[in-house]
């Protein structure tokens, strides 16, 4: 049964699925405390923030800041969403482009750089 509200989530045999994954199997296999991310959630956000932009300012770019969550899968889902990343590390600017963000669509920038 798919939850109210949430497309991606539902429960079968009273356990909670998330993407067609149970999520009891998943803490059992990686340990807790688990994240897990929708991927469908996160495609879904990029396209609803650039479409909101992009309506409003047809020449704009929205940008992810992958200071909220600095890993390769979720930089690159956004940037195959049409966003642009936001980095101010080299450690963010390596995870980027290690996730296939292309370097035209980075914006590096902060304090303390050469």
């Amino acid at each position: 049964m798919t939850l109210p509200g949430h497309p991606f989530l539902s429960t079968r045999d009273d356990t909670l699925w998330l993407e067609g994954a149970p999520l009891a199997e998943l803490a059992r296999r990686f340990g807790t405390p688990l994240y897990v991310y929708c991927e469908q959630t996160v495609r879904s956000m990029c396209r609803e923030y650039l479409a909101a932009f992009r309506g409003a300012y047809a020449n704009a770019h929205v940008e992810f800041s992958s200071k909220a969550l600095p890993l390769r899968l979720v930089t690159r889902l956004a940037a195959d969403e049409g966003l642009h990343v936001d980095v101010v590390s080299g450690g963010e600017l390596a995870v980027a482009l290690a996730g296939g963000v292309p370097a035209e669509r980075l914006n590096f920038h902060g304090n303390n750089k050469t």
